[in-house]
């Protein structure tokens, strides 16, 4: 999980296999916690798309309780590989440039993961880009 990402500091997942994490959020170093559970806001229930059958979802929250955001991410198989909608809903207060890097964040983590698990598999593939946008804020 760390090695994946170089704004990733920490990521630890309990008993309950939800997530403590330290990472950059922007220029902010940010500690939080991401409780998973089944999509249950309007904006995940909204963003649900049948065809994807594997989903990841939950809220993000900080040490005091404060919800800074939900996470929905969506996968299918397909031969040779998966194809993912990764989203990440941010309060529409948060400004343009933490959501920029996000989304880069997200193409990096997630292009390692699956090239080292391509590695390890011995198919050696990169993964393709995204075929639909990553989420903007909706909350």
């Amino acid at each position: 999980m760390l090695s994946a990402q170089p704004e990733h500091h920490l990521v630890v997942s309990d008993e309950k296999v939800n997530e403590r994490v330290i990472e950059n959020l922007g220029e902010y170093i940010t500690r939080f916690q991401i409780e998973f559970q089944p999509p249950n806001t309007p904006w995940q229930q909204r963003d649900l798309y049948d065809d994807f059958s594997i989903k990841l979802s939950g809220h993000r929250y900080l040490d005091n309780g404060a919800v800074i955001g939900n996470v929905l991410h969506q996968f299918r198989p397909r031969a040779g590989g998966f194809d993912a909608n990764l989203c990440i809903y941010y309060p529409a207060s948060v400004p343009e440039e933490l959501l920029e890097q996000h989304r880069q964040q997200l193409v990096v983590e997630f292009t390692n993961w699956t090239y080292c698990e391509s590695m390890h598999s011995g198919q050696h593939t990169l993964p393709t880009r995204p075929k639909r946008p990553l989420c903007e804020p909706s909350c």
